[in-house]
């Protein structure tokens, strides 16, 4: 019998596994032993560690942080075939970040999910990377206890507790642990600075739901301190209650994880920043213009990933495809470029496909270097091809329904009714549209909700367009939901010092209804498009870009050390915490937002990284909305039954796309 001791001074080796030489038998245990100068030292007869793994990073990069853990965690048990096994949150985690070619390098030739059934491969080595939840546990309890797989390699995405671990002990009586481990990466990174936690609702007044979100966020932004190797300071918004639970969840998670959470610190010192959604209601209503942004709100995107199963005339390779900045250079160029602009991009990409194409011409073929030249460019050809075909399918999907919807003059009076207050004019113009049958129903119900967050006292106007959009076929739900949308968002926009609707920078904008774009190529809408979207206006940008998130205005605050204290407090000082000094600028700051985040504010968070010297955030939130699952979280909120969920009338009331998270295929299970 072999006998360890080892003192316990941090988080990296901590031993919970015991192994008896003399019975062969697994015991998983810990034995603490108080010696007189009050060290804790643990006695292990064989020790197999459990380790809390940090990667050290020099810029916040939340994508390189997670590839980093998935890196080392696949790359172990070298010298033989090997599974991954996941459950249906990791995978999510696992798709954005690699790739099924890059996976395979490490040897990993199959993946699998822990609750679908599984056939015996004794041969396969199986590295397991899991959410620490009871029903994982229960799941790899009956894996060790009727093994399919040679030996076990045990990655868990958070904390585990001693009860789960013990659970799993007594389960592997065939020895085949190899390791246990814990590496944060809780998270799903959908950029270097985006992450979420794909919980779609998540402000529900059910006191379990809002338990379970609670716990879930928790999870999720300590995984994110912790890959990033911060311990900040946690400021959140005063008036959410949910805000501040949240934030004292996190602080009590720091308290008991002191050992994990002693990193040198930088100056100044990293701010958390927690919000509500409910206090901007206003940005996940509007059209949006930037490509990231308008592919998810005309189409929806799920992790990274768009469906275009429901578009007219899309070759079947095509059905679903990938928008990722790792894999994707012309993505990653033009994500927050405006609508004009990537029609020109689009063109120079098309330019550029037809020179590659020359140089993998077949029929020029007639010596050994035309045939070694062929191969050397056939690689860079197909994924020209590749990246041609998904953008002209995506770019010709939007100008379709641009063209069809009318959003241009949609688009117009939002802007004008968000930032202008031009109240006998903007009524006006959207009792024309309400009216209009090319508007869809459910265009319409926006403009009338976004009417009713700025005017919300003007009652007879508001009843009035509210009898328009009945005679147009809203059902009680659709009108129902306008009751909703109030209810879920007045307590917190009038009450934390900030005006939602603060009237836009001076400047003449040219509101006169202009034509729809016309032509019948995708580079003709470009174009048209491209006239009407970069012209300059004084004063304002462009007239359908003027609004600006509130988190700009929250942000730029903090930077420059003037949020107030009194809407966003920091947590009371504890033994091991600093409050931040007045006026303060800090460097680092990651914000979430409780109630989904959207694209739009993540264009502008990249272009104050940008501006910003010394600056670096990251953000993120309990999903990516668009203006339908926005919809649908107000009303779950509010215990509506839904909106728009059935109608009367024949017309078309909504798009197609964007209301399910649940259709998307994870190419690596494929």
């Amino acid at each position: 019998m072999v006998c360890l001791i080892c003192n316990h001074p941090n988080s990296w080796y901590i031993p919970l596994l015991v192994l008896s030489l003399t019975s062969r038998k697994t015991r998983w245990m810990e034995m603490n032993v108080i010696i007189p100068d009050n060290r804790q030292c643990y006695i292990v007869l064989y020790l197999i560690t459990i380790r809390k793994v940090i990667f050290v990073l020099r810029k916040m990069d939340i994508c390189r942080a997670v590839k980093n853990y998935l890196n080392r965690m696949i790359s172990v048990a070298d010298g033989g075939m090997k599974v991954l096994m996941v459950d249906q949150e990791t995978l999510k985690i696992v798709s954005v970040v690699c790739s099924m070619s890059e996976i395979m390098k490490y040897d990993v030739y199959l993946i699998e999910r822990i609750d679908a059934p599984r056939e015996s491969l004794e041969h396969l080595r199986c590295i397991c990377f899991l959410r620490p939840t009871k029903e994982n546990i229960n799941f790899l309890f009956k894996e060790l206890r009727r093994p399919n797989y040679f030996s076990y390699h045990l990655f868990f995405s958070h904390s585990i507790t001693k009860q789960l671990l013990k659970q799993l002990a007594e389960a592997d009586e065939n020895e085949l642990v190899v390791e246990v481990q814990e590496y944060f990466a809780d998270f799903i990174p959908l950029s270097p600075f985006l992450f979420e936690l794909d919980i779609p609702i998540s402000l529900n007044e059910s006191k379990n739901l809002r338990d379970g979100v609670l716990n879930r966020s928790t999870d999720g932004l300590t995984s994110v301190l912790l890959a990033l190797k911060k311990c900040p300071i946690i400021r959140y918004q005063n008036v959410s209650e949910v805000a501040r639970q949240l934030a004292e969840s996190i602080r009590s998670f720091i308290s008991r994880e002191t050992v994990i959470f002693d990193f040198k610190q930088s100056e100044p010192v990293p701010v958390l920043l927690i919000l509500d959604r409910r206090q901007d209601t206003v940005t996940p209503l509007l059209s949006q213009w930037t490509y990231e942004a308008m592919v998810h709100e005309l189409i929806g995107i799920t992790q990274n990933r768009v469906s275009l199963s429901k578009a007219p005339n899309v070759k079947s390779e095509l059905k679903e495809i990938i928008l990722s900045r790792e894999f994707d250079e012309f993505y990653r160029t033009n994500q927050f470029s405006n609508f004009g602009d990537i029609g020109q991009s689009i063109k120079q990409l098309v330019e550029n496909f037809q020179k590659a194409s020359k140089s993998v011409d077949t029929k020029n073929l007639e010596s050994i270097g035309d045939l070694k030249r062929f191969l050397e460019n056939f690689p860079a050809f197909r994924k020209t091809s590749g990246t041609v075909d998904t953008h002209v399918t995506l770019m010709s999907e939007l100008s379709r329904i641009v063209k069809e919807h009318t959003l241009l003059e949609i688009s117009e009076v939002e802007q004008e009714l968000v930032c202008r207050d031009n109240h006998s004019s903007i009524l006006s113009r959207i009792k024309s549209l309400i009216s209009d049958p090319r508007i869809l129903l459910s265009d319409a119900l926006r403009l009338v909700l976004l009417y009713a967050l700025r005017y919300s006292k003007q009652k007879q106007e508001l009843a009035g367009l509210i009898q328009s959009l009945v005679t147009r076929g809203a059902t009680d739900d659709d009108i129902r939901t306008i009751d909703n949308l109030l209810e879920y968002s007045w307590p917190i926009s009038v009450s934390d010092g900030f005006d939602l609707f603060h009237v836009m920078k001076t400047g003449s904008v040219n509101t006169t209804t202009t034509p729809l774009v016309d032509g019948q190529t995708a580079t003709k809408a470009m174009a048209s498009l491209k006239k009407r979207l970069v012209q300059e206006l004084k004063g304002v940008n462009n007239v359908y870009t003027q609004h600006e998130p509130l988190l700009v205005e929250i942000l730029n605050k903090l930077i420059k050390g003037q949020l107030p204290d009194a809407s966003f407090p920091s947590l009371p000082t504890g033994t091991s915490w600093k409050t931040i000094p007045s006026g303060q600028r800090p460097k680092e700051i990651i914000v979430f937002f409780i109630g989904g985040v959207t694209y739009q504010e993540v264009c502008s968070l990249h272009k104050i990284n940008c501006s910003t010297l010394g600056v670096d955030i990251v953000l993120g939130g309990t999903c990516v909305h668009n203006s339908r699952t926005f919809l649908q979280e107000v009303c779950s909120v509010t215990k509506s039954v839904g909106i728009a969920k059935s109608s009367n009338s024949v017309e078309p009331t909504r798009r197609l796309y964007g209301d399910s998270r649940s259709n998307i295929l994870y190419g690596l299970l494929q």
